[in-house]
């Protein structure tokens, strides 16, 4: 992995010999075969892709291939963010392969906009509420239910509930705090609550070992 700006993964780009070196050793290592060279965007730093980003990958690539006198068959361009930008960005021929997670799974590519030709529908979170009671908040009576979520490390921008009007106050341990007052649905006791999730939602969602997951196979 190249580092290009995003500052998640891989050797910087401007430290060649240290990317040089590491092929290197790569090369002389049994039963190892360098298939390629990648790099990622639009996680950690923030840093879009962009064709000048492209050609330092593809200048790498082309260097060390004429180092080491050996093909580098995969120029891995990033992930679904780069798939928003097909259309917009000239993405050099070089890169011929992308990692993506979002779009596949949520159907969302660069700062988690929706592809307008896919379905966004395709996870849901489903809970049931433990408690609904009329509490006095900031000096106005509000209807607030409390859902369990039961998987630690999950933050409230995760969550978005299918019921638009509802909106989520907090999370605290293993409880999802709603602010249901303009609910146009009645709630009561042990109701199931649906929310569609973010990628973040998704990925400790799946890896809880304390979130059952359906999977639900659906004809076309």
């Amino acid at each position: 992995m190249i580092d290009v700006g995003d500052l998640r993964e891989g050797i910087y780009f401007k430290n060649f010999e240290k990317i040089r070196y590491s092929v290197d050793n790569i090369m002389n290592l049994n039963n190892i075969h360098l298939k390629g060279i990648g790099t990622n965007f639009s996680c950690f730093g923030g840093v879009r892709p962009t064709k000048e980003k492209f050609d330092i990958l593809i200048d790498i690539k082309k260097e060390l291939e004429k180092i080491f006198k050996s093909k580098i068959e995969i120029v891995s361009g990033g992930s679904s963010g780069t798939l928003s930008i097909f259309n917009k960005v000239e993405i050099p021929k070089e890169i011929n392969q992308l990692r993506c997670g979002a779009a596949i799974a949520l159907e969302i590519g660069l700062d988690d906009k929706p592809f307008e030709y896919l379905h966004q529908d395709t996870v849901e979170f489903v809970s049931k509420f433990v408690e609904i009671k009329s509490k006095k908040i900031n000096g106005k009576w509000k209807k607030i239910g409390v859902c369990l979520i039961n998987t630690p490390g999950l933050k409230t921008e995760y969550f978005i509930p299918k019921d638009k009007n509802i909106e989520i106050i907090d999370i605290n341990n293993d409880y999802l705090i709603l602010d249901i007052t303009k609910s146009n649905k009645v709630y009561y006791l042990n109701n199931k609550i649906k929310f569609y999730l973010s990628y973040g939602g998704l990925l400790l969602m799946m890896g809880s070992p304390y979130t059952n997951k359906i999977y639900i196979n659906k004809e076309l």
